[in-house]
């Protein structure tokens, strides 16, 4: 009998509590190590969970987490042991931490330790188990310093390999490291001829994908005919295989890149075809790029349009929510819309939306606008107005309905009383409120009609800003925005402040706020935003603003450079920090394209960041932590704000 061997041995030795992990002192981390040793499926379980939570928290690196690898290896070298599989893929996500950019010292020690394992790898890379080998072909990534011999091990484990999926991750594994050396000539070839003999789909589906990114590294190119084949081809020769086809015609136009014109020519002939499952995947991937990458989308809206007219229902509901994502590039489809709507039921419910261009669909839990007429919205035709009225009238009011309305801004005046009554019916608690109100604030001075009605009600914030929006037509709000001042909290006085400002022209109030409020640690933000929008006469409090120049938070010192140029036109200090946040935050941009808007000729020095910005092919709001609720609209946005600031630069 074989020797059992305590692959944790010496865990106990460690100085764990001299280590730290994401929730504080790594004197846990023994427990973790033995919960994947143990029998059990949920105690695994529940110890992978504390290793990702804890010891490898969203990818961190850690002292702890380079202390626990030496174990890692051990259980998963052990061949007797269980869940071994996911010990490798916890190795491999190790070894190839990366965040964006360079690798830190964390990242690269990682990298290293991993790496160092390269000859336990090689012998995973032939284990018995599938799971094994498969995960270990991620976890070989992470030998840098042997990347030649690790791509030599794949491909000669490819030759030899049964197992679909272990060939699959070959694949991905394999271009990987030929990306990385720069060098697709070799690799491409090869997968080309996997492309062609591989006798699984799924495998030749990869290769296609992979050998497409290797176009870029010296690969040969791959036709778009080859794409759309591979797609649409049978995968047993009695009946077309189709697992997740519209993932896979999105991973296949992912890796193109920025071959735009690639992409959509995959697109439009997969929107072509005469058969209805590869133009319902050509959908969906064309919200996908839609939403991703910018260009002249009207073809194709007016080919997703098509089948709002003659697709089968499941082809209809998902060109609606294509065409949402469109947002202002759906217009070609207008007109399809307005029909598909006009012929709808007007409400639906949740488990018949597929077969309806329902105004609105209804559930258990509320009622939402429907697709159809939220894409017709995206594309600003005034047409969806009177039914974005009798959705208002509805006996329940669907969520986000004033985003929709908001979107029309002055044009949806008329429905401005119905906002106010709409909201006054719900309970102060309703999350609807606010977006009701929010609309008022879009629609601006066209809805002062409405002032006295929200004079009738206390003000909460919502109302202050609708007010504020509403400019001199609501003077007679003024005394009711006075008493908040002194009365309110440090939001809903700087929100009065504000909005008195816009109704009366009348800095004395901002004053007031900002002498009570200047010096609280969390009110920054408020008031740098008080100060940006009264401006020039706050000019006084521009040492203050300077002061928050330098302030650690972040985001303060980009709102204390937008409030300085707004009240003290101070080009030389605003400048810097403008261009410094633009580099660093996509978040920033809009704002800070604003700015400059505003500045003219003073902001030349910020003419190849908006000249880049206009070249890029990406949409910003796909940048990492760039955050969008309609990333379509804001970028499109932050586009014509590049284009006016170039404008006003000259």
């Amino acid at each position: 009998m074989a020797r059992s061997v305590d692959v944790l041995a010496g865990v106990g030795e460690v100085a764990w509590e001299s280590m730290t992990h994401a929730y504080g002192a790594a004197t846990d981390v023994p427990e973790g190590l033995r919960g994947l040793t143990d029998t059990d499926p949920a105690v695994r379980e529940a110890a992978l969970d504390f290793m990702y939570g804890s010891v490898h928290h969203q990818g961190d690196i850690y002292d702890s987490t380079l202390a626990a690898v030496p174990f890692l290896l051990r259980v998963a070298a052990d061949r007797r042991r269980p869940g071994r599989a996911a010990v490798v893929e916890l190795l491999a996500s190790i070894g190839n931490a990366a965040h964006a950019g360079a690798l830190t010292p964390e990242e690269t020690r990682a990298n290293a330790t991993v790496g160092a394992a390269y000859p336990i790898l090689l012998e995973l890379l032939t284990d018995r188990a599938p799971s094994v080998r498969a995960a270990t072909c991620t976890a070989l990534l992470a030998c840098r310093d042997r990347a030649a011999e690790a791509h030599a091990a794949l491909r000669q484990r490819f030759d030899t390999e049964s197992d679909a999926g272990v060939r699959t991750a070959v694949v991905g594994a394999a271009a990987e490291l030929a990306r990385r050396a720069g060098d697709g000539a070799e690799t491409g070839t090869w997968l080309a001829g996997v492309l062609s003999d591989d006798p699984d789909h799924g495998v030749r589906v990869a290769a296609l994908t992979q050998a497409i990114t290797l176009t870029e590294h010296g690969g040969p190119p791959v036709a778009v005919e080859t794409s759309l084949a591979m797609l649409t081809q049978h995968g047993d020769g009695s009946r077309r295989r189709r697992v997740d086809l519209g993932e896979l015609v999105i991973g296949v136009s992912n890796s193109m890149g920025d071959r735009l014109e690639a992409r959509m020519e995959l697109l439009v002939a997969l929107l072509r075809s005469p058969d209805p499952k590869c133009r319902e995947s050509g959908i969906r991937a064309a919200g996908y790029m839609v939403n991703c990458w910018r260009a002249d989308y009207a073809s194709l809206a007016a080919l997703v349009a098509e089948q709002v007219t003659r697709g089968p229902a499941t082809a209809r509901d998902r060109a609606y929510q294509a065409l949402g994502i469109m947002d202002v590039h759906a217009a070609p489809a207008a007109d399809a819309l307005v029909a598909a709507l006009m012929s709808s039921d007007r409400i639906v419910a949740e488990s018949a939306r597929n077969r309806k261009a329902a105004w609105v669909i209804a559930s258990g839990s509320g009622a939402v606008v429907g697709p159809a007429l939220s894409a017709l919205v995206g594309t600003g035709d005034p047409r969806a107005l009177p039914m974005l009225a009798w959705v208002l009238e509805a006996e329940v009011v669907p969520r986000g309905i004033g985003a929709l309305v908001g979107r029309y801004g002055a044009r949806a005046a008329d429905l401005a009383p119905l906002l106010v009554r709409r909201r006054r019916e719900m309970p102060d608690a309703d999350q609807r409120r606010s977006d009701l109100i929010g609309a008022l604030v879009r629609i601006g001075p066209a809805a002062a009609a409405t002032t006295d009605d929200l004079l009738a009600e206390p003000l909460d914030r919502g109302a202050i800003r609708a007010l504020g929006a509403f400019g001199p037509a609501a003077r007679r709000s003024e005394q009711r925005l006075r008493e908040i001042i002194g009365t309110g909290h440090r939001i809903e006085a700087a929100f009065a402040a504000a909005a008195i400002w816009h109704v009366c022209g009348d800095d004395t109030a901002a004053r007031e706020v900002l002498d009570r409020y200047r010096d609280e640690q969390y009110g920054k933000r408020d008031m740098t935003s008080l100060l940006a929008q009264v401006g020039a006469p706050l000019a006084d409090f521009a040492p203050y603003l300077r002061e928050l120049l330098q302030d650690e938070d972040f985001w303060v010192r980009m709102d204390a450079a937008r409030a300085l140029w707004s009240a003290a036109g101070d080009v030389d200090a605003t400048m810097p920090v403008l261009e410094y946040g633009w580099r660093e935050s996509a978040e920033t941009r809009r704002a800070a394209a604003e700015v400059w808007a505003r500045m003219g000729p003073s902001a030349a020095p910020a003419r190849p960041l908006l000249l880049a910005e206009l070249r890029e092919r990406r949409r910003y709001t796909m940048e990492p932590f760039a955050h969008s609720i309609n990333p379509v609209r804001d970028d499109e946005d932050l586009l014509n704000l590049c284009r006016k600031a170039l404008e006003a630069i000259g």
